[in-house]
């Protein structure tokens, strides 16, 4: 009931203060109840309340406007109790009936501003603050903590500033002080005039203090006013929390948002009761975080934790969440709103760091999000590609892990091949498909963490799809008379690799023409066939590795790839490798530069009859007959001597019907 309802209710005559007639005429209950008690001296005069002021605040007005040298006097008259009234609101031993009346305060007034204690559970005690339930130790007496502004004119003091957790006046954003800006002497309640330091007279009313920004001032103030003890501060905040909130004691409230604040704000998650000490900095980024939680509930909450910024910080916000509504000591209705925000909140530690992963989980559930097997997942972990989230057990490790920062790594997982894969596929050889990462026709997934989950290079499935595609559907129709298999007619390339990347540069680009048997389910380059007067074209072929000396060639190739760069059958590898011409590293790989060697050195009958004979089934005269050139070993002949006795015999051009 305010004043004015007051002053009409009991037909003020209009002679003395309004709050003498409220003090003694006042139809309240809690003043009726204290009416038969009032008897002893009183004051002369009675001073008008601020709705925020503090109760010792009121008594020291009282004690000053009428001329008391101590308030002692006044608290004497009142109930002989002569000490320790700096924390009077809180005292349990005064007749604060008899006060109100030797104050000629309203007992209403004086009720409303005394701190009950009360408890919030069984291991944690609370005091009513101005109608709101806070811990015990979140209320400081002892010191006078004050704005400056609350001094000038006729000072008072704000019971705002009993509660340590805020920094500033709400009101006027001057952050609060507690020591004298000159001596640096903790401000006391030991002499009756509020305006001055009591160790060296310092006018505090002079001070130019400290104030915040507009814009934190306004951050803060849902979670400020929340707590304030001016009515209509904190029923206007009450309008701005979401309708699930309404209905819950104003300090539960401001309680939550302080807890989320540290959470969700990352501030060191000290003991509740020590972060009285924090700095006024954390305190008021703490206020406006809990102010946005307690806004916008619970979406906001939800929101943050779904950030993708950091998932280890959700995976630490979220067991921090957990243990604030799983903890023997959670206040009940912190509980129930923070297991309605987050369902499966109080479930295990696991399952409740499960609640901040969008994509991953334990060991499998990750493997699964992947879209890898059991063991590229132990690479990526062993590799630290992957790191948990968190960690439980020693003997029977349990891991949980979260990828959802790790896009660009699962959508590469998701879309790559391995380019043996591509390889045989294209029927062009490991070496042919670097070429073609080279010209950019595929691309070559080199991050680290393909590298290390993969004993193969990997490139993108999507991009070998489209080459493969527009491989297949740009086939040309050839006469089946003209017609030579690309795979018979690059064998006219020895000595060198075949330079795949050319041919099928030009194939991509329709350079050059060349029909696709849609019926056979081989390779693709196995069911390739060019116009045989391209086969000179062919030849003339040649990939320059030196252009892309930067690229990273593989240093080994498979057994199938020796035998194109060699041109030679099987029949003819396995006696190579029986007799030793050809050594296998201890993979079953051979070394490329040493594979190069041989080509360099001898020539196949393979290419000798596509050279020299067009392609057809005899050799040359000068590998028939009594002066035959005699074969160098498995891999054929020397391919200096080959070339210097067909010096006179220039290859074939024309190919013909093969």
């Amino acid at each position: 009931m305010s004043e004015v309802q007051i002053l009409r209710q009991t037909r003020w005559n209009g002679t003395g203060s309004p709050a003498e007639w409220i003090a003694d005429n006042c139809g309240c209950e809690t003043c009726l109840a204290s009416a038969p008690n009032r008897n002893g001296p009183r004051v002369s005069s009675s001073v008008d309340l601020r709705p925020d002021e503090s109760l010792i605040s009121a008594i020291l007005r009282t004690a000053a406007k009428n001329h008391l040298p101590r308030v002692s006097r006044l608290l004497a008259a009142a109930d002989g109790v002569y000490h320790s009234f700096v924390n009077l609101a809180s005292r349990e031993d005064v007749d604060f009936t008899q006060l109100a009346w030797t104050a000629r305060l309203p007992a209403h007034d004086v009720e409303a501003r005394r701190y009950h204690r009360t408890e919030i559970h069984a291991t944690l005690p609370g005091v009513i603050f101005h109608g709101a339930v806070v811990p015990a130790y979140d209320i400081r007496l002892k010191s006078r903590r004050i704005a400056p502004s609350w001094l000038r004119g006729e000072p008072y003091h704000s019971a705002i500033g009993h509660h340590v957790l805020v920094p500033h006046c709400p009101a006027t954003g001057e952050i609060l002080i507690e020591r004298c800006p000159r001596c640096d002497a903790l401000l006391s309640w030991s002499q009756l005039d509020m305006t001055r330091c009591q160790a060296c007279d310092l006018d505090l009313s002079g001070v130019d203090g400290e104030r915040i920004g507009e814009k934190m001032r306004t951050a803060t103030s849902l979670m400020a006013d929340l707590i304030h003890p001016h009515p209509a501060r904190h029923l206007a905040a009450l309008e701005r929390v979401p309708s699930m909130l309404i209905g819950i004691d104003r300090g539960v409230i401001f309680e939550l948002g302080w807890r989320l604040g540290v959470i969700m704000a990352g501030h060191d998650r000290r003991d509740r009761d020590d972060m009285r000490n924090l700095p006024v900095a954390a305190r008021l980024d703490i206020m406006a975080c809990g102010s946005q939680m307690l806004v916008s509930w619970p979406r906001g909450l939800q929101n943050a934790l779904a950030d993708h910024s950091s998932w280890a910080a959700r995976a630490d916000a979220i067991a921090s969440l957990r243990h604030l509504a799983a903890q023997k000591s959670a206040w009940p209705d912190h509980r129930a709103l923070l297991l309605e925000a987050i369902p499966g909140l109080e479930k295990s530690r696991a399952e409740t760091v499960k609640l901040a992963v969008v994509a991953g989980g334990n060991a499998a559930e990750t493997t699964q999000a992947l879209g890898v097997g059991q063991k590229v997942f132990e690479r990526l972990r062993a590799s630290q590609h992957l790191t948990p989230a968190l960690t439980l057990g020693n003997d029977n490790l349990h891991q949980i892990f979260d990828v959802s920062p790790h896009k660009q790594m699962i959508d590469n997982l998701s879309d790559r091949i391995g380019i043996n894969s591509a390889s045989e596929r294209l029927g062009i050889g490991r070496n042919g498909a670097e070429q073609l990462c080279c010209l950019r026709h595929l691309h070559l997934l080199n991050q680290s963490y393909m590298r290390d989950a993969y004993l193969e290079r990997q490139i993108r499935r999507s991009g070998f799809e489209k080459l493969f595609d527009t491989l297949e559907t740009g086939s040309c129709d050839i006469d089946e008379d003209d017609r030579i298999p690309i795979m018979q007619a690059i064998r006219i390339i020895g000595g060198r690799e075949k330079p795949w990347g050319e041919l099928v540069h030009a194939m991509v680009h329709r350079d050059l023409e060349y029909h696709v048997d849609q019926e056979s389910p081989w390779a693709l380059m196995t069911r390739v066939s060019i116009r045989a007067d391209d086969v000179a074209r062919v030849a003339g072929m040649r990939f320059d590795r030196v252009a892309f000396s930067r690229f990273e060639f593989g240093i080994e190739m498979p057994r199938r790839d020796a035998e194109r760069l060699l041109n030679v059958t099987p029949k003819y590898m396995d006696e190579a490798i029986a007799a030793g011409d050809l050594k296998r590293n201890s993979n079953g790989l051979f070394d490329r530069e040493h594979v190069l060697k041989r080509a360099a050195t001898f020539i196949s009958g393979g290419e000798i009859i596509m050279r020299w004979e067009g392609g057809g089934r005899r050799k040359p005269a000068q590998f028939r007959g009594r002066r035959k050139l005699e074969r160098a070993g498995p891999l054929g002949w020397l391919r200096s001597e080959v070339e210097q006795r067909m010096e006179a015999e220039p290859p074939r051009t024309d190919f013909g019907r093969l």
